[in-house]
């Protein structure tokens, strides 16, 4: 059993899929070198949260569930692994639910193994590559048996296939180009250190998202989940392109980008009022702008509101309106089982969804508690979308939610280093410092937000709890001050001083701000 272990560790160890999960790869063979020496009774939580994670005597494994939710990803990943790279081992390591004793079992029969896709466009416009990008990605989200890389990952590759496949991990490639009215396409698996052209495309650009999701299906024999979205109207091509470039400003995601799309959205609804998807990257914005671009937040909900439920009308089985409508159900009138379950229906239509299964992750199941799903959650999400820094920053926040503040800051240093210019990383890697009583690298990391964007509340309203729980009263009140400056031009709400407050311990005072907040719905 011994050399078993040890023969599938190695096959592990020195497999694609866990190249970069160097924490899961260790865990891994710290677990199994346990056997050899260790009685099965102390394979417990707190025992191995001390010796691997490096936590303290006595610490409260349900207050830092560390363990379990490493665990649970470890389980994640040696799946992905026995369904792709380690399909033909003859032997199988299993961690067993519940428990963390890995065992050895000789491997059950074979079967297809799961590929990962990706996607690129190619033309003249580069909004239209992206918009399309996505639209085929949605599209091929659908099929079984087929994982495809998000838009923003793959675009982030610089249509380098090499990159694609040695940094994305991906196994199949689909390259397209527009020309014109048509897209041509050309289908490639990943065979050692080349390809093989599996099949060719070539169609009308509108007509082409659709069909390019059977010509794959029936190509790398994929099959579908079992929906069947009706068509959608077909629109002109002038329009269509419109529209695609609003999708395409959406995934740039900021607040003047945010604004960009929807102007995009609303000129397609000029000529075609009945356009669903439009409707849909409506409320997608609206719930992007609530977050932290919004003066208004119960209004901008609610409109957000609106217009998902206006795309759920025109057409049912839009999956991206079910994700957003669950966003405003939760926010507006606190409908977790209903949003729940309307995340879940946009995630069963395309499983590469991976906008959805991060707002699932941050906005349903932490609020929850369910700190394990939610792990999972964004981390599947980061699986198809790795270098999304929203993505990335949500790994984050979750981490915090569930106490493991040094393993944040690790991964708020990672996404810096990344993504330099992205604001909420720093917001992130601040209050994971503060954390953990870090205060003067929490003053680092809100100091390079604030050179980055000097008037955003977001950042001085957390600069100021922070001063406020480094015990600087009269810095924390200077940032009081400075939101009440910037309130006639930015959208500072009752919240950014809840947040304040709360780091001074002037409780009762961010109570009160708190419960406005609530009313807002913000």
């Amino acid at each position: 059993m011994t050399d078993a272990l040890d023969t599938a560790l190695r096959h592990i160890a020195s497999s694609e899929t866990f190249r970069l999960a160097h924490q899961q790869r260790e865990l891994l063979a710290f677990l199994v070198n346990r056997l050899a020496n260790t009685p099965l009774d102390e394979f417990k939580e707190s025992i191995i949260g001390m010796e691997f994670f490096g936590r303290r005597p006595g610490y409260n494994p349900k207050a830092d569930p560390i363990v379990r939710v490493e665990a649970h990803r470890l389980r994640r990943r040696l799946e992905a692994y026995y369904r792709t790279e380690g399909l033909g081992d003859p032997w199988r390591i299993v961690l067993g639910k519940g428990n963390y004793i890995p065992s050895i079992e000789v491997r059950p029969g074979a079967s297809s193994p799961n590929l990962l896709l990706a996607v690129f466009v190619s033309s003249d416009d580069e909004l239209m590559s992206l918009g399309m990008a996505a639209e085929i990605i949605r599209n091929l989200g659908r099929l079984k048996n087929l994982r495809v890389l998000a838009p923003q990952s793959v675009s982030a590759a610089d249509c380098d296939v090499g990159k694609a496949i040695s940094e994305l991990g991906a196994t199949a490639v689909l390259e397209c180009r527009i020309s014109g009215a048509n897209i041509s396409a050309q289908l490639k698996r990943v065979v050692g250190d080349g390809f093989e052209l599996m099949g060719s495309f070539n169609n009308q650009i509108q007509s082409a998202v659709d069909m390019i999701g059977m010509f794959v299906a029936s190509t790398l024999e994929a099959e579908h989940t079992g929906y069947r979205p009706r068509t959608q109207a077909q629109i002109d091509r002038e329009t269509y392109q419109v529209y695609l470039s609003g999708r395409a400003w959406f995934l740039r995601w900021s607040p003047d980008n945010l604004t960009r799309a929807m102007e995009h959205f609303h000129e397609v609804l000029h000529r075609y009022p009945n356009y669903a998807p439009a409707y849909a990257g409506l409320a997608d914005c609206q719930a992007l702008k609530s977050w932290w671009h919004a003066k208004d937040t119960r209004k901008t909900l609610e409109q957000g509101y609106t217009w998902a439920t206006k795309a759920l009308e025109l057409s049912p089985d839009c999956g991206e309106a079910y994700c957003s409508l669950a966003m405003f159900q939760l926010a507006l009138k606190h409908e977790w089982g209903l949003a729940e379950s309307n995340f879940y229906r946009a995630i069963r239509q395309n499983p590469s969804y991976s906008v959805g299964l991060n707002w699932l992750s941050i906005a349903c199941l932490v609020p929850l508690s369910r700190f394990d799903e939610a792990i999972d959650a964004v981390f599947e999400a980061y699986d198809l979308d790795p270098v999304s820094p929203e993505v990335g920053n949500e790994i984050v926040w979750v981490r915090i939610c569930c106490g493991q503040f040094t393993e944040s800051a690790e991964q708020g240093r990672r996404m810096i280093s990344q993504h330099p210019e992205f604001v909420e990383a720093y917001w992130s890697l601040g209050l994971a410092e503060a954390a953990l009583g870090n205060h003067e690298a929490a003053r680092r990391a809100l100091q390079a937000a604030e050179d980055l964007h000097p008037h955003l509340p977001h950042t001085i309203a957390w600069r100021g709890f922070v001063e406020g729980r480094a015990g600087d009263r009269g810095e924390a009140e200077r940032y009081l001050g400075r939101l009440d400056e910037i309130r006639d031009k930015c959208p500072v709400r009752p919240v950014h001083y809840c947040w304040v407050y709360a780091g001074l311990g002037d409780i009762d005072i961010s109570m009160d701000y708190f419960e406005k907040a609530v009313s807002e719905s913000d």
